[in-house]
């Protein structure tokens, strides 16, 4: 432990000294500062970008592993019983995350409609793990903001994953092999191609297989994903592109263990497994067209849905069960060049988004909920002149609600209650972001942003349990006090590029919250009635912090470091000053990568995050980690090889913990993160 906090103390003075970030600024263009693609240098917004390079070099097998080695991104998993579902976190979101961080594919949303109802259900879902690594070009990561351009549900950011568009001739064909220490091993099977058909005429396709075991005894995955993309090119103006995905994947989960478990064997089995079949269809199309040389309009249709279903050898609480998630929509955006350098974009936005739910424990339950949006929003940026720039818009969404649910014996069938209501809300954001260029690399910016986060059809229903002739009967009903939570966030920051090899991010925000909604059962929570539970919000929460990220680049040498700090607390209530839970206050993250010879290189890795509060009430503490990878590339004419070992000190540590007392005896249940594992990958290119 004292070594731990050693290394992880000299890294965050070295974040200090050296400040680097492993992503920072590594493409030329980028799309998630407008809805259109841009000179990465030219936006206003600080957006991070990961490689499609950086994601092959590193041998990263999921989204997941990529976003965790980012100082300012952080994972927790939330739910009920012993199932975990992953969130992005940014900024000390904690376990209001899948509402406030908001997680696209080329711009279409991945965030489920109601987390809270699902884990109610007894389903986890993790929509990051439906994305093939090897199908994405780059990850854009915008920290704090983009509630204009993005609406609902962007306080910590907004993530958006752009996958790869080839159109010329090319073929490439992969194999990866993940070894744990016990034996346990996966392998990754992936093919990707693309040609041209004719001069207007193409098309690409990733397909990959995946399957094997996990850290943990029990553990197993196997599925397959697979995505095809149609593009015409209409003329020189006018282009038509075509996309369809289908992802599948059945995969076994043992359950938490104890704390004292986790110290002794961190790898074995829980007392129960969770069985899913997880599967993602979805379908896009998206037309764009100049009109002229400063005029061009985008127009995209959606469709997706994610289901999970309880699969046979399940042995959790829940005997059967399934849950779909689906989102349709359709997106209108157009951009006006005025002036050099100065810009004007507007949109239109629709999207329903439903959840249908059926799980079976002591009753049979069936849900179905929906939230349909309308938005319009406006956005501006003018060059005054060499050195001012100010950007500002606003956005307004009207959400319509429908929420149905009903509860019936599971062997009787005798229907036990129905609740059915409808309600709408009405929110805006706004932002302005005055920009001061100092020189012809660096800038000073100052960015003020309100944003919202409008309820999901779930949160509007509560329940309270009443005697009715002598029986204990739930009685549920509409919560009419629930409010939208609102926030303002207030940021300073500079970026720069000096001496030609040092670039420097850096970001101070502070971020108001009000109406934060939480839940809480009535045994600890005076705003619901006696044995009831539901929805209601908190008076305030302040996050504020610092974000750091630089990259030092020399001859065959670059080194980054980068650091983030946040404070993240309730204001007001009865959890007055309380740490919100699931929230690293440090995270840093140090490397350096090395050109040995011609075509092959060497690279560190090592990622440190602080301990985080378990509970609202504070009491407990989530334990610190830190991780070491190592691995190195090796290119040879079309053959590259990856080999490298992650977690390399076998550092325990855990993803979620969960702590309660029983009669008197207090227990702590764990579910353990991988240990020390070993990869390679072949990959040939055609």
């Amino acid at each position: 432990m004292k070594i731990s906090k050693t290394l992880a103390y000299s890294s965050i003075l070295l974040a200090h000294l050296a400040l680097a970030e492993t992503a920072l600024k590594t493409d030329n263009v980028v799309i998630s500062a407008t809805g259109f693609e841009q000179d990465a240098d030219s936006n206003l917004r600080n957006v991070i970008v990961i490689s499609g390079k950086d994601l092959e070099d590193k041998g990263y097998t999921s989204v997941e592993e990529a976003l965790s080695r980012q100082a300012g991104v952080q994972f927790n998993r939330t739910g009920n019983f012993t199932n975990k579902s992953t969130n992005v976190d940014m900024r000390g979101q904690g376990n209001r995350a899948n509402a406030a961080v908001k997680v696209m594919i080329d711009g279409v949303t991945l965030n489920v409609l109601d987390q809270e109802k699902l884990h109610a259900a007894g389903v986890a879902i993790s929509p990051l793990d439906s994305v093939a690594i090897e199908d994405i070009e780059r990850i854009e990561i915008i920290p704090g903001g983009g509630a204009v351009l993005y609406g609902n549900g962007t306080r910590g950011g907004a993530i958006n994953i752009i996958t790869k568009k080839n159109k010329t001739p090319q073929a490439s064909i992969s194999f990866k092999e993940q070894i744990f220490d016990s034996g346990n091993a996966s392998s990754h099977l992936n093919l990707n191609f693309s040609n041209q058909i004719s001069q207007n005429l193409a098309f690409s396709a990733n397909i990959s297989g995946f399957g094997g075991e996990g850290y943990r005894d029990g553990d197993k995955d196997n599925g397959f994903y697979a995505k095809t993309k149609l593009y015409v090119d209409i003329d020189d103006r006018q282009s038509l592109n075509f996309g369809f995905g289908y992802f599948k994947d059945s995969t076994k989960n043992t359950s938490a263990i104890t704390k004292a478990q986790a110290e002794d064997n961190p790898k074995q089995r829980g007392s129960t497994n969770n069985s899913y079949n997880i599967t993602r269809p979805e379908f896009n199309t998206e037309y764009k067209v100049s009109l002229s040389d400063i005029w061009d309009i985008n127009a995209q249709a959606f469709w997706q849905k994610q289901q999970v279903d309880i699969a046979e050898g399940d042995t959790g609480l829940f005997s059967s069960g399934n849950f779909e998630d689906s989102v349709q929509g359709i997106s209108l955006k157009s951009k006006i060049d005025y002036m050099q350098n100065s810009y004007f974009v507007f949109g239109y936005n629709f999207e329903r988004h439903k959840s249908v739910t059926f799980s079976n424990s002591f009753s049979n339950i069936w849900a179905d909920d929906r939230k349909d949006t309308h938005s319009i929003f406006a956005l501006d940026s003018h060059q005054f002149n060499d050195f001012f720039v100010l950007s500002g818009g606003a956005r307004y969404e009207y959400a319509k609600y429908d929420q149905s649910s009903r509860g019936a014996s599971s062997t009787t069938g005798v229907q036990t209650y129905r609740s059915v209501f409808d309600t709408n809300s009405n929110n805006f954001a706004l932002e302005l972001t005055p920009s001061f260029a100092y020189s012809d690399t660096g800038r000073f910016y100052a960015k003020y942003e309100r944003g919202y986060i409008s309820p999901t059809p779930y949160q509007f229903r509560q329940s309270r349990r009443v005697m009715v002739g002598g029986t204990a009967t739930t009685q549920y009903s509409m919560n009419d006090n629930l409010k939208s939570e609102t926030y303002d966030t207030y940021e300073l920051g500079m970026s720069d590029y000096l001496f030609g090899f040092y670039g420097l991010d850096i970001a101070l925000y502070y971020t108001q919250s009000k109406d934060e909604i939480t839940s809480r059962s009535s045994g600890s929570n005076f705003h619901l009635s006696q044995n009831g539970f539901g929805f209601y919000n908190l008076d305030k929460t302040i996050r504020y912090g610092v974000d750091i990220n630089a990259r030092q680049d020399f001859d065959g040498f670059s080194f980054y470091e980068n650091f983030s700090y946040v404070d993240a607390r309730i204001s007001g209530g009865d959890l007055d000053k309380k740490r919100i839970p699931f929230v690293s206050a440090y995270k840093v993250s140090v490397g350096a990568d090395y050109e040995i010879i011609s075509d092959l290189r060497v690279f560190a890795d090592l990622i440190y995050a602080s301990k985080a509060r378990e509970d609202q009430n504070n009491q407990y503490w989530i334990k610190e980690h830190f991780v070491t990878d190592i691995g190195a590339t090796y290119t040879y004419e079309k053959l590259s090889v990856f080999a490298g070992v992650k977690n390399l000190f076998d550092y325990k540590y855990y993803l979620s913990q969960s702590t309660s007392t029983m009669q008197g005896v207090t227990t702590t249940s764990v579910l353990p993160a991988d240990g020390r594992n070993y990869y390679v990958e072949f990959k040939y290119k055609f």
